[in-house]
């Protein structure tokens, strides 16, 4: 009788929230804290998060019993119950996230989470997320909670489906909207996770900083035009050679690669061929030139003490590219410099 009472208020309340979605007084944003909320109580849960789908990755949207920092991180669909929801179309459960391999355990262990329970968002066959309640305790879910959970995604599915620019705002607050590569806030969520990865299994991990030499020349003498016409070049530079996952405009002229599983040797290899192919015959027929210095670090499994070392190559690179402009003809990648002509 209890299970029955406990069963019939927590379908009245459901019934509540559909209702209050349904009228669509709501944005897509509140209407996602409301979802998070919600579960949370319904399920006992001591959390609720909503991600958006960005290719091959899923983002955190909206969060509830969460750092709020966690907004905006990203992880990879597979290897993860989320990705594993979305992709069978049903609601998961992981009962104990530390002895299940179907997890994504680096996120798990930053949101304390010993239990998921994990709903696809998905409505007409469109990928919008999935909606996950999670636990600190091992075995908090059970069959109810399934049930409850996937009503409440039904629900938050449909709503997103009509919300205009649901996919598109998850896109733009991770992208830079003038290149299209992913930006600072892409980057440091990015970086923080393969460096948990390759910490937790023992796997390689290097970090690629670029900027360019005398862009600031470039604007001065033919203007912004041709300065975003230099960032857009190099930017196609990463989809030619294949990195645009991986590639990120993290300042004015700066760039960063990340190479989850490849040496120092192998991520230097990498940009000097990018570099070196980069498409630069119309900016060279007006006279534009300009200079592409790199930095690489590898070895390290703290993504600030990474970025540092990469940035004190990046630096010395500079510093010695400087010294070489005297000489036109020089081309030099093997100490990060490259300098590039019409």
């Amino acid at each position: 009788m209890v299970i029955a009472d406990r069963d019939s208020r927590r379908l009245l309340e459901i019934i509540q929230v559909q209702s209050e979605i349904a009228a669509g007084d709501l944005d897509q944003n509140r209407t996602m804290q409301v979802i998070v909320s919600q579960v949370s109580d319904l399920l006992g849960a001591d959390g609720a998060l909503i991600d958006a789908p960005d290719g091959d990755l899923l983002v955190f949207r909206a969060g509830s019993g969460v750092d709020p920092r966690l907004i905006g991180w990203e992880y990879r669909r597979d290897g993860s119950l989320s990705g594993r929801a979305l992709e069978r179309r049903s609601v998961l459960i992981s009962h104990d996230t530390q002895l299940d391999r179907r997890v994504e355990a680096h996120t798990c262990a930053r949101l304390g989470a010993r239990s998921l329970l994990c709903a696809p968002l998905v409505h007409r066959d469109e990928e919008l997320g999935s909606l996950t309640a999670f636990a600190a305790r091992p075995y908090a879910f059970d069959e109810s909670d399934r049930h409850a959970i996937d009503l409440l995604g039904r629900s938050l599915a449909a709503h997103l489906h009509h919300a205009v620019g649901f996919s598109l705002a998850s896109h733009e607050s991770r992208h830079d909207h003038l290149t299209g590569l992913q930006n600072r806030r892409a980057y440091e969520s990015r970086l923080e996770a393969e460096s948990a990865k390759a910490a937790c299994r023992g796997e390689k991990l290097a970090l690629c900083l670029l900027d360019l030499d005398r862009f600031k020349a470039v604007n001065d003498r033919f203007g912004h035009v041709a300065g975003d016409e230099v960032l857009r070049a190099v930017a196609r530079g990463f989809g030619h050679r294949h990195l645009h996952n991986e590639a990120f405009r993290i300042g004015g002229d700066e760039f960063a690669v990340v190479f989850p599983g490849r040496d120092a040797a192998a991520a230097r290899g990498a940009i000097r061929q990018l570099v070196e192919e980069l498409d630069l015959a119309d900016l060279a027929a007006r006279g534009i030139d300009f200079g592409v210095s790199f930095g690489v670090a590898a070895g390290v499994t703290d993504p600030q003490a990474l970025h540092a070392a990469a940035d004190d190559e990046l630096t010395a690179s500079k510093r010695l590219g400087h010294l070489r402009q005297a000489v036109p003809e020089s081309v030099h990648t093997d100490d990060g410099w490259v300098k590039l002509s019409a």
